[in-house]
């Protein structure tokens, strides 16, 4: 486990068995980051395994297998960015496997008026 305070380490994973794309809509209106979400929905064909409302924008969970290693964080990173190239609310930041370890209604802290906000699990 990690200490206290901090967030699980990418190495602490021992499988890939989740992927996340995360729409925000920092710099953007909301609607456009959920105008966005539906249509990457719409483009993946599958239905994602977990859709939150992160407060700030969006997040789509699918299921995936892959090894835990630099190979598979090279390929999420690739798909990431070939993704924002389409929809530009796509984070590309967030491709290492400690990212989905976050629990869905905890805070987050909006980048528009700087209060608190809770996450919520759409489906």
């Amino acid at each position: 486990a990690p200490p206290v305070g901090r967030s699980v380490a990418d190495n602490m994973i021992a499988r890939r068995t989740r992927l996340l794309i995360d729409i925000d809509g920092h710099d953007v209106p909301k609607e456009m980051a959920r105008e966005q979400k539906d249509k990457i929905k719409a483009q993946i064909g599958e239905p994602p395994l977990i859709e939150t409302d992160s407060g700030n924008g969006y997040g789509l969970i699918y299921e995936c297998d892959m090894p835990n290693d630099e190979d598979s964080k090279r390929r999420v990173q690739i798909y990431l960015q070939r993704l924002v190239g389409q929809f530009p609310c796509v984070d590309t930041s967030v491709f290492g496997a400690g990212r989905l370890t976050r629990l869905i209604g905890t805070l987050n802290k909006s980048v528009v008026t700087g209060e608190r906000i809770p996450t919520q699990l759409l489906c």
